[in-house]
């Protein structure tokens, strides 16, 4: 009896710790950089904000922020933005991340860029650049800019599978409970596009396609995995089919 208590306890912690890890694990790589020495104490100040969006955002697992480099070397800029460091990937696959941030500072070309590294893939999936001013003269609105590209690239991180509209929050309104949240780094007023999806039958098969019968935006994120939709488009159109009983769905705009 108690082997079977045993057993049931460690089955629902199992299933418990499953559903709690719902976050993106991401690693952050130390800052590389083609200027002089005297660049480093930029790449720091650009090192500990990047550290600190990771942080709060609540849809990422930032893993080993202890081992991240504190010196950021100098070298020679890979020219290709598509190209991957095979030890990078390596070490990302070793402690279990998901993705990579890889930071660059041109200082040659006056750019920072942000590559994003999809670990299992081994593919550049979102690379965002800004201008920035010339070594030591560096602004505050060059620290907005770099904000502003690490909110483009997550905005390239959002998902691309089919989101799940639960029901109408309530019956009369035009606000539907969907089925994604802070975990997905969704933000309020994301567009969505709602659609069906219909079974056409070609010669001996049938094939799926999607038909749009709306849109609509988040109004209110509700934790990590709902969030409140409200339809500026088709209401009437998505009431009906949901009350047939079809199932609708949404996707990022």
């Amino acid at each position: 009896m108690k082997k079977i208590f045993l057993v049931s306890v460690l089955c629902l912690y199992s299933i418990l710790l499953a559903i709690g890890q719902t976050k993106t694990s991401v690693q952050l790589s130390a800052i590389s950089h083609n200027g002089a020495s005297e660049i480093n104490q930029w790449a720091g100040s650009i090192q500990n904000l990047l550290l600190d969006k990771i942080v709060a955002n609540p849809g990422f697992s930032l893993l080993e922020r202890d081992k991240i480099g504190l010196l950021h070397q100098e070298k020679e800029l890979q020219k290709s933005e598509d190209f991957i460091d095979g030890k990078v990937v390596e070490q990302g696959k070793a402690i279990g991340a998901q993705f990579i941030f890889q930071p660059e500072i041109d200082v040659k070309s006056k750019l920072f860029r942000l590559k994003v590294i999809d670990v299992e893939k081994e593919s550049v999936i979102a690379v965002e650049k800004c201008d920035i001013a010339e070594t030591l003269k560096w602004q505050d609105n060059d620290f907005e800019k770099i904000e502003k590209t690490f909110d483009r690239t997550l905005q390239k991180m959002l998902p691309t599978k089919r989101i799940k509209i639960i029901r109408f929050n309530n019956p009369k309104s035009t606000e539907l409970l969907v089925a994604v949240g802070q975990s997905t780094n969704i933000k309020k007023k994301q567009g969505l596009v709602i659609y069906y999806v219909s079974s056409e039958k070609i010669e001996d098969s049938f094939v799926e396609r999607e038909v749009n019968v709306g849109k609509a935006k988040i109004i209110e994120l509700q934790g990590d995995s709902f969030s409140i939709a409200e339809i500026n488009d088709g209401a009437s159109e998505i009431q009906a089919l949901m009350q047939k009983g079809t199932k609708i769905f949404c996707k990022i705009q």
